[in-house]
């Protein structure tokens, strides 16, 4: 990266200073238009590049400056052809939705839900009031995450903003979503919501079987609004209609269970990627674990990401990330992609309570293997499962112990059913290997 020189002798790297031209357009193009559309012409960024930062700033730092802009989530078109003579130009158009402080034009019911987005973003600012450090160049966003290299208070407004309209979006698309269920099941007959309910059921079974955790195979296509529509259901009933072959702590389980299995899903899936990205790092020295086998080192890696621990991860790739900057533009976005599904995946662990990885619970993954060996034969005294659970006092051998720490037992009624020893009662018989032993014989005789 390339240093400037500023007034008063303070150096920036040259691409934070096109990074923050870029966020500090995008953030008037939010603030300062009726109706999202704002014109940028190369003159002013020269200007404003030279009179703040003193630098010059060429075709390849506009080329630069497009491209960020382009990475912007709510950007609708943008036109770099807007220019007027020889002057260059870009014509930047985002949504509506995302314009602060007011928008001509919008029909009734556009008006209605454009204010009730202003509303909502209102009360969260008054929560969540901008953190930055001017002296620091930094932000603290609401959840505790620092960004450096944040060099104006507008450009800290842009990543603030951003912040808190992903939270009003996720809270309209909630309301909408509650506002459908109530129009088409809630203010139906008992018969239909029944129907809906069972069915409800029926796709967390398939989500954690069959279904191989998609949520798109849920009624809901969403793990969250799943639970919230049975939920919404079951309490809508009188007391003396409610079903009885479900009830809350069930829709608890199945909450419980089905996040369980997702972030387990999500934590295979981004293990791979983290152990791809880790061979390419030359000299391998992602997370201090060159020197171990391949398989201890992807162990690592889960148990970092289920526990939270990921500060070594995300360094690795911040590093590897600032290697090709300069170079492969391509693995920099690589790279960039996965550091966000990592914070995605770490921020899901923290919004939604699973016992298995919460670190108050001493029982790790590693300690159930240690604990419950090929073999050992155990005892159900009580089983959890909301629709068919392994009867109590029912013996099995245990067969291994899966990356999401669920327990696959060959128990002697001949289920295949899993125990999950963070919910379900269970003790390892020690004195009697009888069970274990004969299971043992008959796999050597086959």
């Amino acid at each position: 990266m390339t240093r400037i020189l500023k007034r008063g002798q303070k150096t920036y790297f040259k691409e934070d200073v096109v990074a923050c031209l870029a966020d500090e357009t995008m953030q008037k193009t939010f603030t300062q238009s009726e109706y999202g559309n704002r014109i940028v012409f190369m003159e002013e960024l020269q200007e404003e590049a030279k009179e703040r930062f003193n630098m010059d700033f060429t075709d390849e730092d506009y080329k630069s400056f497009k491209t960020l802009i382009t990475k912007d989530e709510y950007l609708l078109s943008l036109d770099d052809n807007a220019g007027i003579l020889e002057s260059k130009a870009l014509d930047i158009v985002v949504g509506y939705g995302r314009v602060k402080g007011g928008v001509s034009g919008l029909w009734e019911k556009e008006q209605a839900v454009y204010d009730q987005k202003e509303q909502l973003y209102a009360d969260l600012l008054k929560k969540h009031p901008m953190k930055y450090d001017a002296k620091a160049e930094c932000l603290w966003l609401p959840d505790g995450t620092r960004v450096n290299n944040v060099l104006s208070p507008l450009q800290a407004e842009y990543y603030h903003d951003n912040y808190l309209y992903h939270e009003v979006f996720e809270r309209m698309a909630q309301m909408e979503f509650e506002n459908s269920l109530k129009n088409e099941v809630l203010n139906q007959d008992n018969k239909y919501k029944y129907q809906i309910l069972s069915t409800l059921q029926c796709d967390c079974q398939y989500f954690l079987g069959n279904g191989n955790c998609h949520e798109k195979n849920l009624w809901a296509n969403n793990l969250d609004n799943h639970i919230r529509a049975m939920e919404l259901i079951y309490e809508s009933f009188d007391e003396q209609d409610k079903p009885v072959w479900i009830n809350n702590e069930m829709i608890d389980l199945y909450k419980d269970q089905m996040w369980t299995a997702s972030l387990s899903k999500q934590a295979n899936s981004l293990c791979d990627r983290l152990m791809e990205c880790f061979e390419d790092m030359d000299p391998y020295e992602a997370m201090d674990c060159g020197d171990i086998d391949i398989d201890t080192q992807r162990h690592t890696v889960y148990e970092a990401l289920v526990s939270k621990k990921t500060d070594d991860i995300i360094t690795d790739l911040e590093d590897y990330k600032s290697a090709c900057a300069g170079g492969d533009l391509e693995q920099y976005d690589k790279i960039q992609k996965l550091l966000d599904d990592v914070k995605k995946f770490e921020k899901n662990v923290d919004s939604h309570y699973v016992k298995r990885f919460d670190p108050h619970y001493a029982m790790s993954i590693s300690a159930v293997r240690d604990m419950l060996e090929k073999g050992t034969v155990i005892q159900c005294n009580h089983m959890r499962d909301p629709s068919h659970p392994v009867p109590d006092g029912t013996r099995g051998v245990v067969e291994q112990v899966d990356d999401a720490g669920l327990v696959h037992v060959k128990w002697e009624n001949g289920s295949g059913l899993n125990l999950d020893p963070l919910v379900d009662d269970f003790e390892v018989i020690e004195d009697e290997l009888d069970l274990g032993e004969k299971q043992q014989e008959d796999e050597l005789e086959l």
